[in-house]
């Protein structure tokens, strides 16, 4: 069964491989790496199509993207692949045509939290957000029900963002029964880091 599934995973990829799912694709290797691989090979097959596919639209991967494939690298023991990959992927761009990752903290934005079930993916957003906007405070809560700390991050952060794949209603319902209005409530599409990520980085490009 495992098998079956990792294979239509690698089925759904190869028909779909594009720039506009690169963070789907991400998000589901983020699954296999999260919970026990019952076949190496389907698995490693997986990862190496989704590094593959960031060689093949470099031009198009963002920061963010290649640092969730990075850490994602190491735990498929795909590390010397990805770096490969990625310096061929610097070295073939002209500086100019670098994207520009640089983003600026609003000064308004001191601190974040992060809410998902699943550990592994609320430390990797924080480490790649913490990593692009040095100074920046960032809470990673996984309380299953409404507790004191959930109901003190969302009346206190100034940005909230949450995966609702990922979540129980009851506290996911909690946090918007606490969260003012006027506080931005961010709800990422998908349940993996790279959805999370999107969505935040997607919020800070928009003029506040």
């Amino acid at each position: 069964q495992y098998r079956y599934f990792v294979s239509a995973l690698i089925d759904v990829w190869r028909s779909v491989d594009s720039p506009r799912y690169l963070d789907w694709a991400l998000d589901a290797l983020e699954v296999l790496v999260t919970y026990p691989s019952k076949s190496e090979p389907e698995r490693d097959q997986f990862a190496s199509d989704v590094l593959g596919s960031l060689a093949k639209w470099a031009r198009r991967v963002d920061e963010h993207q290649w640092d969730i494939a990075r850490n994602l690298s190491d735990d498929v023991g795909a590390r010397v692949q990805f770096e490969g990959i990625h310096k061929s992927a610097i070295l073939a761009q002209p500086q100019a045509e670098l994207p520009d990752e640089s983003i600026t903290r609003p000064k308004t934005l001191r601190r974040v939290a992060v809410y998902s079930l699943t550990e592994s993916v609320l430390l990797r957003v924080q480490k790649v957000i913490e990593k692009a906007l040095p100074g920046l405070t960032v809470d990673i809560c996984s309380d299953k029900v409404g507790s004191d700390r959930l109901k003190q991050l969302a009346r206190q952060v100034d940005v909230f963002l949450m995966a609702p794949r990922s979540a129980k209603h009851a506290a996911t319902d909690f946090i918007k029964a606490n969260r003012s209005a006027d506080k931005p409530l961010l709800v990422a599409s998908g349940s993996g880091s790279a959805s999370l990520i999107r969505e935040f980085f997607s919020f800070l490009a928009i003029p506040q």
